[in-house]
C-alpha cells in the first residue's frame, strides 16, 4: 500500500504540468485515507475467517506428553511413569453443518467487499463535493472582483463630480457605503475559498498544488441518461443494496448451520498411547503401547430446544435483512428521482441565468449612459451594478446546482 501511494503521489505530482483533475485527486484520496485502511483490513479479517471455516475439511492432529508421580504404586499404574499419546481426528459427517458454515462466510466476505466499494466512492463523492465548492467559491470571487471593480470606478467617478459640484455629498456617500459593502463581500468571498480548499485537502488527505486544478470537468454541463436506466443500474451496482443482499444469503446459509444439528455426527480417530514406568519418556522398564481406532457416531436426540429456537432466530435475521433491503431500494430509487428533477431544473437555470447575464450587462450599459448624462439617479445606477452581480451568482449558483446534483446521482448509480 505505501508503494501504491507513493506512486499515486508521483503520478499526480507529474501530472501537474498538464493541472490536476477531479479524477487524480479522488484516486488519490482514496490511496491516502486510513478509513479504507479500516474497511481493507475488515475484508481481511473476514477472508481469515474463511480459512477458519475451511479447517473442518482437513484431519485434526495432537500430541501429548504427560508425567506423573503418584505416593506409592497402584495395581495398574506404577509410582513414576509417562504417557505419550498422539491421535489424527477426522470429521466425516456433522450435517453438511461445515459446508452451510463455509457458504455464510463467503457472503460475509462478499459483503464486506461491497462496504469496501461503499466507502471508496463516498470519498469519491466527498472529493467531488470539495472540489466542485472550490469551483463555485472561485466564481463567487469573481463576481465579488467584479462589483468591487465596478463600484470602485463609479465611486472614482463620483468623486471627479462631486470636486465640480455635479453631484451632493450624500450621493458620494452612498456610493461609498455600497463600496465598502463591495470590499466586505469581496473578503468574505476570498475566506471562502481558502475555506473550501483546507475541507479539499482534508478529503484528499495529503497537499496539492491549489494553482494547478483545472476545472476542465466545469468547461461544460454534464448529460444524462434516461431515467429508469438510472434505476436499473442503481439496482444492479448499489454496494449498500448488494451489502444487504450478501448478509441476506450469509442469514440463509446460518438456517442450514442451525438445521445441521438433527443430522448425526460421524468422526473417525486414530490414536497411540505409550505408557512407561519412567517420568522421563524412553527411559522406562515397562512399557505398554495401544493402538486405536475408532469410528464414533453421534446424535442428539433432545436439546430443550434449543436447536428449533435458533433455526427460528435464523430464519427471522434472513427477513429482518430483506425488509431492510427493500426500505433500502425504495429510499435510494425514490432520491435518484428527487435528484434526477433536480438537475433537469437546474439545467433549465442555467440557461435562464445566461440570458438574465446579458439583460443585466445591458441594463447596466443604458444606466451608465443616461446617468453619465444626467439621466438618471446614482440610486439606478447602484442597482443596476448590483443586479449584474446578483446574474453572475445565479449562474454560478445554477452550474454549481447542475455539478452537484450530477456527482450526486453517479454516487447514487455506484458511477463515480
Amino acid at each position: 500500500m505505501k508503494t501504491l501511494k507513493f506512486l499515486l503521489l508521483f503520478l499526480l505530482l507529474a501530472a501537474d504540468c498538464l493541472g490536476a483533475g477531479l479524477a487524480d485527486l479522488q484516486e488519490l484520496a482514496v490511496a491516502n485515507r486510513r478509513v479504507v485502511e479500516k474497511y481493507r483490513e475488515n475484508l481481511e479479517k473476514v477472508r481469515q475467517d474463511q480459512i477458519v471455516a475451511r479447517s473442518p475439511y482437513y484431519p485434526s492432529v495432537d500430541v501429548s506428553y504427560t508425567a506423573n508421580l503418584l505416593d506409592d504404586d497402584t495395581l495398574t499404574e506404577n509410582r513414576e511413569n509417562n504417557v505419550v499419546y498422539g491421535a489424527v481426528r477426522w470429521n466425516v459427517f456433522s450435517g453438511w453443518r461445515d459446508r452451510y458454515d463455509l457458504r455464510a462466510i463467503h457472503w460475509q466476505a462478499e459483503a464486506e467487499a461491497g462496504r469496501l466499494a461503499a466507502i471508496k466512492q463516498d470519498i469519491r463523492l466527498r472529493v467531488a463535493q470539495r472540489y466542485l465548492a472550490i469551483f463555485a467559491a472561485r466564481a463567487n470571487l469573481q463576481v465579488a472582483q467584479d462589483s468591487y471593480s465596478n463600484l470602485e470606478k463609479v465611486f472614482r467617478d463620483g468623486e471627479n463630480r462631486f470636486q465640480v459640484g455635479l453631484i451632493r455629498k450624500n450621493d458620494l456617500l452612498k456610493f461609498q457605503v455600497d463600496l465598502d459593502n463591495a470590499g466586505i463581500t469581496l473578503k468574505k468571498a476570498e475566506a471562502e475559498v481558502d475555506r473550501d480548499w483546507r475541507l479539499l485537502i482534508r478529503e484528499i488527505g495529503s497537499e496539492v498544488n491549489r494553482d494547478e486544478l483545472t476545472f476542465g470537468e466545469f468547461a461544460e454541463l454534464p448529460g444524462l441518461a434516461a431515467c429508469e436506466y438510472l434505476e436499473n443500474q442503481l439496482l444492479t451496482n448499489r454496494s449498500e443494496l448488494l451489502v444487504l443482499a450478501r448478509q441476506a444469503a450469509a442469514a440463509d446459509e446460518q438456517i442450514g448451520i442451525e438445521m445441521a444439528s438433527q443430522y448425526p455426527r460421524v468422526d473417525i480417530t486414530g490414536s497411540y498411547r505409550r505408557y512407561e514406568d519412567n517420568l522421563l519418556a524412553g527411559l522406562g522398564d515397562n512399557t505398554l503401547d495401544e493402538f486405536r481406532n475408532q469410528l464414533v457416531v453421534s446424535f442428539n436426540l433432545f436439546d430443550g430446544y434449543a436447536r428449533k429456537a435458533r433455526t427460528a432466530k435464523a430464519g427471522l435475521q434472513a427477513r429482518t435483512v430483506r425488509h431492510d433491503l427493500t426500505e433500502l431500494q425504495d429510499e435510494l430509487i425514490t432520491e435518484l428521482r428527487n435528484l434526477f428533477q433536480d438537475f433537469q431544473v437546474a439545467v433549465n437555470n442555467v440557461a435562464a441565468a445566461e440570458g438574465g447575464i446579458g439583460q443585466a450587462e445591458e441594463n447596466l450599459r443604458i444606466t451608465k449612459l443616461a446617468y453619465d448624462e444626467g439621466l438618471e439617479t446614482e440610486a439606478n445606477l447602484l442597482s443596476a451594478i448590483a443586479g449584474l452581480s446578483r446574474a453572475r451568482s445565479n449562474l454560478a449558483a445554477a452550474k454549481s446546482a447542475v455539478f452537484d446534483n450530477h456527482f450526486r446521482i453517479l454516487r447514487t448509480t455506484e458511477g463515480l
